[in-house]
């Protein structure tokens, strides 16, 4: 009921119940898809935190030169492998109200006679926020050197370094905006391909009054697969886009002459063999389960060599 979506709370006083619910009904009825959509979403708890965090994931992945304290191929050559540098704001010497970490040092080991980096908690780095640091180009147009935070003598390194010198915390950040912009490219990709074929299918098919037929339920499938593969072969994704389409402008044809040779059933399960081949087979695990009988991998290649 429109109700339970979202109530309004300035009713005038002396309203009856029925005229409430009048109001509530023509508000709900007469709101767009947008508010509909809305008004359920900020309703759901999970879904606020959820996009809340990707929001904040968002922000730090646009904006990581700024947010990282250092590029990241920076490296710190007297810090390798370097534990944290915790943030603080009191240690055995007292509180201090501002965040501060501790300097580092190195101690060679008896055995290997390595360096080793350990935090010095006898001296203090007082981190400064909006500092000058490491040159960068803002996605290569902007030229800037200002990052968020840093400290005022030394190095800091929130997650520690690799064993190249590397600052962790910086490098996750570059690394959360790789991975955010190759999902988010994945789904801009696969949905204008969806656009694309699908307004071409409709425009081509809106005479049609018959059953569509299997080749439609093909298309549909080739599409999502069409639109994982421009994460890896754009080039050759689009030559598939192009051939589903020729396919699709002329199923009527094709429908004619296949059906001369093969029946409705034999089409389907042959869409059904080319799922197990392209999908379940793929991800079936090949690994023996007792010994090396129960393979659930040889076993579905051996139903699909049967079944072909």
């Amino acid at each position: 009921m429109a109700t339970s979506l979202d109530r309004s709370p300035t009713l005038p006083l002396g309203t009856t119940t029925a005229e409430a619910e009048s109001a509530e009904a023509l508000r709900y009825y007469s709101a767009t898809q947008w508010q509909l959509v809305w008004w359920r979403f900020r309703r759901h708890r999970l879904a606020l935190v959820g996009a809340t965090i990707l929001g904040i994931m968002l922000l730090l992945g646009i904006f990581a030169e700024f947010f990282a304290p250092y590029g990241g191929s920076t490296r710190n050559t007297a810090y390798l492998l370097g534990p944290p540098q915790l943030l603080r704001f009191w240690d055995a010497n007292g509180f201090s109200p501002r965040p501060f970490v501790h300097g580092v040092t190195t101690e060679r080991d008896p055995v290997t006679l390595r360096l080793i980096p350990t935090t010095d908690p006898e001296v203090r780095r007082y981190v400064q926020f909006f500092v000058r640091g490491d040159e960068y180009r803002f996605y290569g147009i902007i030229r800037a050197d200002l990052h968020l935070f840093g400290v005022d003598e030394g190095t800091i390194h929130l997650f520690g370094t690799d064993e190249l010198g590397r600052d962790i915390f910086s490098r996750t950040l570059y690394a959360t905006r790789t991975s955010l912009t190759i999902g988010i490219l994945g789904v801009l990709i696969a949905f204008v391909l969806a656009l694309i074929i699908g307004g071409i299918v409709i425009f081509s098919m809106k005479n049609q009054t018959e059953d569509l037929g299997s080749t439609t339920e093909l298309a549909f499938v080739m599409t999502y697969f069409i639109g994982a593969m421009c994460l890896w072969n754009t080039p050759l994704a689009a030559g598939l886009a192009v051939l589903l389409t020729i396919i699709l402008m002329t199923k009527h044809s094709m429908h004619s002459i296949a059906g001369k040779w093969i029946t409705e059933a034999e089409f389907k399960d042959g869409i059904f063999l080319l799922a197990l081949i392209l999908i379940a087979l793929p991800l079936t695990p090949n690994t023996p389960l007792w010994g090396a009988v129960l393979n659930p991998y040889i076993i579905l290649k051996l139903v699909t060599l049967i079944l072909g």
